[in-house]
């Protein structure tokens, strides 16, 4: 685990978790959104584009270029901030993202756009930690 903190983005604090596996990373994944009493109620994309922060959303996604498999979950916390988990499965890593308020956490999602390979760009070296 890794975590940036104090951010100037959106997401104030990023939490990095690398798996060993995509079986780990998929349990992993269960588990933080069970622990956190998340219940899916609908699709956070339409297509590829995030519109909006949506409470209790969940949304599996499949790009080509880069090739990329995951999903992303969104959630508020029970302080009410805004949460973003997202995995990337080439990678085996989690990111969750915690915002500050949620119109905010949503533009995080689409300055990143999935077509650009959400996780991968999270991840990269440049950001500071």
């Amino acid at each position: 685990m890794s975590q940036c903190s104090r951010l100037n983005l959106p997401a104030g604090t990023i939490i990095y978790y690398s798996y060993p596996s995509p079986a780990a990373l998929a349990s992993g994944v269960s588990k933080l959104l069970s622990d956190n009493h998340f219940r899916k109620s609908r699709e956070c994309t339409t297509g590829n584009d995030f519109t909006d922060f949506l409470v209790e959303c969940q949304t599996d996604f499949h790009n080509q270029t880069p090739f990329m498999t995951g999903s992303i979950a969104e959630y508020s916390s029970t302080s009410n901030a805004p949460i973003i988990v997202t995995s990337d499965n080439q990678q085996n890593v989690m990111a969750v993202l915690v915002g500050d308020q949620p119109r905010r956490a949503a533009v995080v999602l689409e300055e990143a756009d999935l077509d650009q390979g959400l996780a991968g760009r999270l991840a990269a070296p440049s950001r500071s930690r």
